[in-house]
C-alpha cells in the first residue's frame, strides 16, 4: 500500500489551461479570430523566432510594444491583428474557477499562490484590472501571485521554482502545485514539488478539486 503523501503548506496553481482558458498558440489564436494563419508558422525557424518574442514579453525584457510590432513584422499580420490576438489569447476563467478560489482560500492551514508564465497584459487581464473583466479571476483571494515576467525567468527554469521557495521560506516537498504543462510539471517534480497534471481540454476546476478530496484537503 502506497504511503499517504505529506499535507502541504501551500497550494499553488497554473492559471493558463488551469484556471484560465487560454488559445494554445499562434495557430490556435488566429484560429480563433479567424485569421489566415501566416506561413511562417509551418516554419520552424520563424516559430522559434517568435517564441523568442513571447518569451522576451513573458520575462519582463520587453513590453506590449516590442511584442506587437516584432509579432506584426514576422507574420504579416497588421498591428491591430496582432493586437487583437494578444487580447483574447485570453479567453474566459473555466467555469468554477471562481468558486474553487474562493474555496480553497478558506480552508485553514494552507497558503495559497498562482505560478504563471504570462505577461503584463495577460496579467492585468487575469486580475481584472484596467476594466478587463472577461478573463478575470479572484488572484487577489490568493496569499501570493508569482508572474514570469515580475521574476524574470519562465516556466521550467529551475529559477522561477527556487524563487517561489526562497520568497515563502518553503520546503520544496511541501507545495502542492497544479499546472497543464508537460514540462513545467516534470521540472516541479524534480526540485520535490507534489504536482497534479491537469488536462486543460476538460474542466480544470473540476479536476482540482477531484485531486484535493482524494487527498482528503476538501
Amino acid at each position: 500500500m502506497p504511503s499517504p503523501l505529506p499535507i502541504p503548506a501551500l497550494i499553488l496553481f497554473d492559471l493558463g489551461g488551469v484556471l484560465v482558458r487560454i488559445c494554445h498558440g499562434w495557430k490556435k489564436v488566429c484560429e480563433y479570430h479567424s485569421f489566415t494563419a501566416p506561413a511562417i508558422l509551418d516554419d520552424p525557424q520563424g516559430l522559434s523566432a517568435l517564441s523568442d518574442i513571447g518569451m522576451r514579453f513573458e520575462t519582463g525584457q520587453s513590453d506590449e510594444e516590442y511584442f506587437i510590432t516584432e509579432s506584426a513584422k514576422l507574420t504579416g499580420l497588421s498591428r491591430d491583428q496582432v493586437k487583437q490576438a494578444l487580447d483574447h489569447w485570453v479567453i474566459e476563467p473555466y467555469a468554477g474557477a471562481h468558486e474553487l478560489v474562493e474555496r480553497v482560500t478558506q480552508l485553514p492551514h494552507f497558503m495559497t499562490a498562482c505560478l504563471s508564465n504570462t505577461n503584463a497584459t495577460h496579467w492585468a487581464m487575469m486580475q481584472g484590472l484596467n476594466g478587463h473583466t472577461r478573463a478575470a479571476v479572484p488572484l487577489h483571494r490568493l496569499d501570493h501571485r508569482f508572474a514570469s515576467h515580475l521574476i524574470g525567468a519562465m516556466k521550467p527554469d529551475p529559477a522561477i521554482y527556487e524563487h517561489v521557495e526562497k520568497t515563502l521560506s518553503i520546503d520544496p516537498g511541501s507545495i502542492l502545485f497544479f499546472d497543464d504543462h508537460p514540462p513545467n510539471v516534470a521540472a516541479a517534480r524534480e526540485r520535490g514539488w507534489q504536482v497534479e497534471q491537469i488536462d486543460p481540454t476538460g474542466n480544470s476546476p473540476s479536476q482540482i478539486v477531484e485531486h484535493l478530496t482524494r487527498r482528503g484537503l476538501l
